[in-house]
């Protein structure tokens, strides 16, 4: 692409597509860490109610 460039509608599509699953897999990296963080904290509660 940076040597040929944008020239047709098919290398535009190909250039969304490509953001788009750049943009989902940062989203899917962000979640899961949320997701660890907070099953961690939820591990962490269980532990002090049992004891």
């Amino acid at each position: 692409m940076l040597t040929y460039g944008l020239e047709s509608g098919g290398d535009w599509l190909q250039l969304c597509a490509a953001s788009a699953w750049l943009l989902a897999n940062i989203a899917a990296f962000l979640n899961s860490d949320a997701d660890r963080q907070a099953d961690r904290a939820s591990r962490v509660r269980d532990t002090r109610v049992l004891k």
